[in-house]
């Protein structure tokens, strides 16, 4: 059997694991980690109390991901090792997990993400468009505990970080095969985790059966910060320096748009009224669209489709040798539309009171 059709199986047991799974927590875990109820560290959008147990298969679906690959013997990538990889999904998992049922602290948070980024780094994992260590260093540190964040942050309604989170994915698998990554343990991974999101929509789209919660969120923030490193920040994309120095980091801006904006928005907005960006709120871009008259589900099939833009030009931008000028040009363009539509329908609700920062 090719090893194609081998992923394609994977993909369809992990997929049809991911509903029985789904499932059976919804029939057995009633009460444990609803995270709705009124607080001063959560607020939440859906008025309903929903179980938070997404992450659960999304964690399983890693572990089997890792061990599948083990076992048809797939060597592990030099630039990105399995092992450190799995033992700093084990604590991004085990630290949203609390958080899903104790309501930690923000600090409590940073910490652990903090502990996943060094394990990360000292794995020999990390960007190297600066060229300089001890500055690599320090923005492969910044940027996975950025986008653990950004995707925490993102899950503040139904389907939307499930829809950007696969399209991440399959931009990183796509680029695995561009660079002849395909046969690799990894990408075993890549395809269990992109069966497991669409498993967990299932149960997620609006009206929702459950939320990923901490758990989830926290785990796929650091696999795709990790995955993005090769295959976003250091992909060789073979065109001159100067190009190749400027086309990375709008390679991750286009692939990470939507949770790069709405993260990057709500703090501007948070911190201009003296809030901390770290506490939850309805201010999220998602819930501006809402104001403006969208409906939940038509948001997430909005930021569905802009993920399929933005995926198709950072594959363009990544990969295309034609018109490589213009389309650095179109991309900066784009993300610079797309940013300040959202920042200024933002602004906009905030001034008639769709929602206040009192």
């Amino acid at each position: 059997m090719s090893l194609t059709w081998t992923y394609g199986w994977l993909g369809i047991a992990v997929f049809a694991f991911g509903l029985v799974l789904y499932h059976l927590l919804l029939k057995f875990l009633k009460s444990p980690g609803k995270k709705n109820q009124s607080g001063e560290l959560l607020i939440r959008w859906s008025d309903q109390a929903k179980p938070t147990i997404g992450g659960i298969g999304f964690f399983v679906a890693f572990l089997a991901g890792s061990a599948f690959s083990g076992w048809l013997g797939l060597e592990a990538l030099p630039q990105l090792p399995i092992l450190p990889l799995v033992t700093a999904g084990c604590i991004a998992f085990l630290s949203g997990l609390y958080d899903d049922a104790n309501n930690t602290r923000p600090v409590v948070k940073l910490i652990s993400q903090a502990a996943c980024a060094l394990i990360i780094v000292f794995s020999g994992i990390e960007i190297t468009i600066l060229d300089m260590p001890i500055a690599d260093r320090i923005l492969t540190v910044v940027w996975i505990m950025a986008m653990m964040n950004s995707l925490n942050m993102l899950d503040n309604m139904d389907a939307v970080t499930s829809l950007v989170s696969t399209g991440v994915l399959v931009f990183c698998s796509v680029a695995m095969f561009w660079l002849g990554d395909g046969d690799s343990g990894i990408m075993a991974l890549v395809i269990s985790m992109i069966a497991v999101l669409v498993a967990f929509l299932r149960f997620n789209w609006h009206p929702s059966k459950m939320f990923m919660g901490d758990s989830g969120s926290q785990l796929l923030g650091l696999l795709l910060a990790v995955l993005a490193i090769p295959y976003g920040w250091n992909l060789a994309r073979g065109f001159d320096v100067l190009t190749d120095w400027i086309t990375a980091p709008l390679t991750i801006g286009l692939v990470f748009l939507i949770p790069l904006c709405d993260t990057t928005i709500v703090s501007i907005n948070r911190l201009s009224h003296g809030r901390s960006p770290m506490v939850g709120g309805r201010d999220h871009t998602t819930h501006n669209l809402v104001y403006c008259g969208f409906k939940d589900q038509h948001v997430a099939m909005l930021y569905g489709a802009l993920t399929v833009v933005n995926i198709f030009l950072a594959y363009q931008l990544s990969f295309g040798h034609n018109n490589r000028l213009w389309m650095i040009w179109l991309s900066v363009v784009y993300m610079l539309i797309v940013f300040f539509t959202l920042f200024v329908i933002s602004r906009r609700n905030l001034s008639r009171g769709k929602y206040s920062y009192s």
